[in-house]
């Protein structure tokens, strides 16, 4: 599991969907997740995309219509043998009026990772909720959590990357050259300890180079942070749109890179570094103002949180300056 929670849902009817459909979002919300609903009003299973989308729940209604053929309806027993036919072994949660007559169909079948349910839309969100925290308690581990940051900071660099070179085609040739300065003066002053060589080159070359050095190693996700905050601080329009873009959506008035290292990168670097501390129960990842870090589900509750707040504003971010 990653900050999203995958859904694929089975129901022919439309109307009930749409009525509990926002309930089940928020539900998923409140964990710190984000739901990713696939909606599907027919009975018909494709292997191959359950397989690729890799969901973390299916949820199906017993009794499917064939919306070609009325008469031709099919249980979501016969959904689920097909699903479990594909090797495909996601918790399954099955619904109808009657659910505790379902509860003798699926035991005499044998059915494996199934829960059972009725359209009671208070048990019905009830039980959603229990088995998508049943999922994610198993995730909780330094490991995964390490792996969840790194996957995502990885792909925020991306993002600030192309922000940074969208925004830069916009910007007046006074401010491309304040930029280039920026680099070259600031950013790539402490690469000089790590690459001499690098450091010479980009240094000494008299064109711009932001196209050139933002795909290099040298230029890490802080330096890329550091970048993208320069543009928001510039005295143009579309640079002061990104920043109130990032006030709005980080509810504070903090600069966007000293808010990002305190939420996203530091934590990123303490979790390379995690180990076990004098009580055998406790993992140290680092420190904060001073005061020891522990792995806890309320530290992978906060990270998830943050991780999916920069997933909407560099969102937000990229939708701005592509627009323009």
């Amino acid at each position: 599991m990653d900050i999203f929670y995958r859904i694929l849902w089975y129901e022919d009817n439309q109307d009930w969907y749409k009525s509990v459909n926002k309930r089940v979002e928020n539900a998923i919300k409140e964990l710190e997740l984000i739901p990713q609903i696939d909606y599907k009003r027919t009975p018909k299973i494709d292997i191959e995309e359950i397989q690729k989308k890799n969901y973390d729940l299916i949820i199906v209604d017993y009794k499917l219509t064939n919306l070609k053929d009325v008469k031709k309806g099919v249980n979501g027993d016969k959904v689920i043998e097909d699903i479990r036919s594909g090797n495909i072994y996601t918790d399954v949660i099955f619904y109808s009026e009657d659910g505790e007559q379902l509860k003798d169909v699926f035991f005499q079948k044998g059915l494996e990772g199934v829960f059972i349910t009725t359209r009671n839309t208070q048990q019905f969100i009830k039980k959603v909720k229990n088995i998508a925290y049943k999922n994610l308690r198993r995730t909780i581990s330094p490991a995964n959590l390490r792996g969840l940051v790194m996957d995502n900071t990885s792909e925020f660099d991306t993002e600030m990357k192309e922000i940074t070179l969208k925004t830069w085609e916009l910007l007046s040739e006074k401010h491309k050259l304040e930029i280039d300065q920026y680099i070259k003066g600031r950013l790539l002053e402490n690469a000089k300890r790590d690459s001499d060589e690098k450091y010479e080159k980009y240094i000494n070359d008299t064109n711009m180079i932001i196209y050139e050095v933002i795909e290099d190693k040298i230029f890490d996700s802080s330096k890329k942070a550091r970048l993208l905050n320069k543009i928001m601080e510039l005295n143009e329009k579309c640079c002061k749109e990104l920043n109130e873009i990032f006030n709005q959506l980080s509810e504070g008035k903090e600069h966007f890179y000293e808010k990002y290292e305190k939420e996203i990168i530091k934590y990123r670097n303490a979790l390379a570094h995690a180990k076990k501390t004098e009580n055998e129960n406790d993992i140290y990842i680092g420190k904060c103002d001073k005061e020891n870090i522990i792995f806890s589900k309320g530290l992978c509750d906060k990270i998830r949180k943050d991780l999916i707040k920069y997933y909407n504003i560099f969102d937000e971010l990229y939708r701005y300056i592509e627009a323009k």
